[in-house]
């Protein structure tokens, strides 16, 4: 089928996105190994983890046991052994985040992995994004099709394409994963860094219509 006559208008639309929550990821060393969330509260030194979290606020939800990393002492594996037991910390509130970061690094026996910024999902705010490029399309196609002396005819086809930050941009890690080699010889997990506790993303809509246009005038 031949390809009717069509001019190509492109529209662009970016906004700056600000997090509006974050996911807290540390790992909470023990010498007692269970698994499941009894752990919570069998397991001493996570116990007190989780007590000076949900006594400054967190609720019982919001904590999630990721994983458990065994360690084997002995030929033996079991209860006796030690672990390291993986967490998620869920904040829903940014303004409460300086706070839980003291209660989290506080802990002698807790090493702060990552955090992960969380964005607000707005489908209404979004669609109106969407119509503001294809107004703009619309007006664009007619101005170009005016000067050409053609009219429009109607839309031939459509694309949308959304682009945001990777993963990686919205995350802040402060230490090796829990499982991986030791740092290299001489690295100081220490190390004084600085790191955003308020903070954005932009996401850009790119917007591609071709209109079908009359025969040149």
């Amino acid at each position: 089928m031949e390809k009717p006559d069509t001019i190509t208008v492109t529209v662009s639309h970016r906004e700056e996105v600000r997090a509006n929550r974050a996911d807290i990821y540390l790992s909470a060393k023990a010498s007692f190994l269970m698994t499941g969330n009894a752990a919570f509260k069998k397991v001493k030194e996570l116990a007190h983890v989780v007590s000076q979290l949900t006594g400054n606020g967190v609720k019982e939800e919001e904590i999630t046991l990721r994983g458990v990393l065994a360690e084997r002492n002995s030929p033996i594996i079991g209860p006796a052994n030690p672990a390291t037991y993986l967490l998620r910390v869920h904040c829903p509130d940014l303004n409460r985040l300086p706070e839980l970061l003291v209660i989290i690094t506080a802990q002698r026996n807790v090493i702060l992995d990552q955090l992960v910024w969380l964005f607000p999902d707005h489908p209404a705010e979004q669609a109106k994004w969407l119509t503001a490029c294809l107004s703009q399309a619309l007006e664009k196609a007619r101005h170009i099709a005016a000067n050409l002396g053609v009219k429009l005819l109607g839309v031939h086809s459509f694309n949308e394409k959304w682009t945001e930050p990777n993963d990686d941009q919205k995350r802040i890690q402060f230490s090796l994963p829990t499982g991986l080699p030791a740092l290299k010889p001489g690295a100081d997990r220490n190390t004084p860094i600085t790191f955003m506790l308020v903070t954005t993303k932009q996401v850009e809509i790119d917007v591609e219509v071709n209109f079908r246009v009359s025969a040149y005038e």
